[in-house]
């Protein structure tokens, strides 16, 4: 499912989801103290909790207290860590940017989708109870009244709250509010600290391999080797990681055979594999080291079955992956074609060993008696047997090692060389023949031979893991995957929260720093506070009867004078805005630049 099916199905969900909380709420007429449904919002409170804080608060409350103390510092280092960073971020989306430099909304099903979901949700879960209880805790410590606990869901965004009476907290000491206000954030760090030793304690840090994810089909590899095997050695050489796999396998050439020892993660066993190393034409596709068969139209020979024509000739000559056609009536067809070597002496420099023609293409019939074979003139121990599969078969990376007598092939080059190959089709029916590459490839001391298999650095289970996990690595092990995304989203969403931004816990950081309770935000006693409330919902009524739809709260909001302090929080508020908006903005542009809508594909 791409980026768009994603978005699409994401918002069909949400619409279906509010259409049917806003009428199952009407249609059983849900109206509970504590609950508010809107068209695309949902409110649940409770004061039931309020007891179980106040119990938590109450155990060891010189350790709380320091510990939320503590939480201060780290608010305002985090603040200057996040805003330096930002600013890093910000410069590298400009000049060179990469998947890692990200920044945009974790929004479930658009810019987080599959597997990473399920871990996404759990650890949202266990960073909103404990960041909010951790409000609460601290609230309770400096004496601060608890109104609420409660959750919401803002269209397709969820989290919890606490509830604080703001005029209790007014009167409160600075530090005190400031321990309040820090300490959701920090207890969001401390979880994201403890998940990080756990995932690092679950599998060792010191690679002892290197482990298959996959083998690519028809590559030399597959079928021989895959999944949950580790390879430890090639050709009696430990490895032991990822560079040391790769410094190896460089040292094999083209169908050469490589001796890998595999240890089996699901028996735990041990077995060596014989590899007839190939060659990957992608590893080629640019450079000397490729030459591309384009015939001219007398190196083209059909002896038996519907000779081609010129513009069939053009089309391979002059048109890449497009494929050439031969039918026939008969139940026999030679096509005879040439390598002219010297023709690419140019392009062709170095020891050349042996060269390796590459036939792509299908072949369609009616029967399985067929035989088809690649002839190589010029040495016939070396011809190739393509076999038919299911009346059709993708010709593809079949491998001719053409070599003469010489110890190398260098000197064809100086003497016009040319070597002849030939397909020959034995059928009892009527066929038809599609072949829309001919290639060969130049193997010299320095080519690579092919293997077909993806691979990472293997990292055996430590402690119980090794009797709990030992055939799961990091990506397929829940528990691991778990407290990684609980890691990651901790950290991250505390360094976050602590921006200077509107309604973060950063922001009333910098407010409650610079400015006194009520010099920015007004606070109202509680008294106040319900009359106003019950005065809106009179004149409200009253305006309502009378017709005129001014919203009277509108009308009696209260403002605060603007002073030197509104300009200051203003500037450093503007300043994280900036930083953050452009951030996710300029990854946003990146992401549709180049089709990558998948901001974990870096991770685990």
């Amino acid at each position: 499912m791409d980026f768009f099916q994603s978005v699409f199905w994401t918002l069909l969900f949400v619409v279906i989801f509010w259409v049917c909380i806003n009428g199952i709420v009407k249609l059983f007429k849900i109206q509970k103290k504590g609950l508010e449904v809107g068209p695309v919002y949902l409110i649940a409170k409770t004061s039931k909790l309020n007891n179980l804080i106040d119990r938590i608060a109450r155990k060891f409350p010189r350790f709380w207290k320091v510990i939320f103390y503590i939480g201060i510092g780290f608010g305002y280092l985090g603040m200057g860590v996040v805003m330096y960073f930002l600013a890093v971020n910000l410069f590298q989306l400009l000049t060179n940017p990469q998947p890692a430099n990200a920044v945009v909304p974790l929004i479930p099903g658009i810019t987080v989708t599959g597997q990473p979901l399920l871990y996404f949700l759990i650890g949202v879960a266990v960073i909103a109870v404990t960041h909010e209880f951790a409000h609460g805790v601290a609230a309770r410590l400096e004496s601060i009244k608890l109104k609420s606990v409660g959750v919401m869901v803002l269209l397709f965004l969820f989290g919890a709250f606490v509830e604080i009476d703001e005029y209790s907290m007014s009167k409160r000491s600075r530090l005190g509010r400031l321990s309040v206000y820090a300490a959701g954030s920090f207890s969001n760090f401390v979880i994201g600290f403890f998940s990080f030793l756990i995932v690092t304690s679950m599998y060792s840090n010191v690679p002892a391999g290197v482990e298959v994810v996959d083998s690519i089909e028809n590559s030399p590899a597959y079928g021989k080797i895959g999944a949950n095997d580790v390879i430890i050695e090639v050709n009696g050489v430990t490895i032991s990681s990822s560079e040391d796999f790769d410094r190896e396998i460089a040292k094999i050439r083209p169908l050469q055979v490589a001796n890998l020892t595999v240890l089996d993660l699901e028996t735990n066993t041990y077995r060596n594999i014989l590899i007839n190393t190939g060659f990957n034409p992608s590893y080629a596709s640019l450079g000397p080291s490729r030459c591309r068969f384009q015939p001219e139209e007398d190196l083209i020979n059909i002896i038996s079955g519907t000779n081609t024509t010129e513009r069939d000739i053009n089309r391979i000559k002059e048109i890449d992956n497009l494929f050439l056609n031969f039918s026939s009536s008969a139940n026999l067809l030679n096509f005879t074609f040439s390598l002219n070597i010297s023709k690419y002496s140019e392009v062709l420099d170095g020891e050349i060993n042996k060269i390796i023609v590459n036939i792509s293409g299908i072949f369609n019939n009616s029967s399985n008696n067929v035989s088809i074979y690649l002839i190589n003139h010029t040495n016939t121990q070396n011809n190739v047997l393509l076999k038919n599969k299911n009346n059709t078969r993708v010709i593809n990376h079949k491998y001719l090692n053409i070599s003469s007598s010489s110890p190398n092939l260098s000197s064809l080059i100086l003497q016009n060389s040319i070597i002849e190959c030939m397909i020959v089709v034995n059928n009892t029916q009527n066929f038809n023949l599609a072949l829309n590459e001919f290639s060969f490839y130049v193997i010299t001391n320095e080519t690579n031979g092919w293997f077909g298999i993806y691979s990472f650095d293997y990292l055996p289970a430590a402690g119980v893991g090794q009797f709990l996990y030992r055939s799961l690595n990091q990506r397929e092990n829940p528990l691991f995957q778990t407290f990684f995304y609980i890691w990651l989203l901790s950290w991250g969403i505390a360094f976050m929260n602590v921006l200077p931004f509107p309604f973060f816990d950063g922001d009333k950081l910098i407010v409650d720093l610079i400015a006194k309770p009520g010099e920015f935000y007004p606070v109202l006693p509680p008294e106040e506070e319900k009359n106003n409330r019950d005065n809106d919902y009179d004149e409200e009524k009253e305006e309502s009867s009378n017709g005129n739809s001014e919203n009277p709260k509108n009308r009696k909001e209260q403002k605060t004078p603007w002073t030197y302090k509104h300009t200051i929080i203003w500037i450093i508020r503007g300043i994280a805005i900036f930083l953050l908006v452009a951030n996710i903005a300029l990854s946003i542009y990146w992401m549709i630049i180049t089709g990558n809508y998948n901001i974990f594909e870096f991770l685990f």
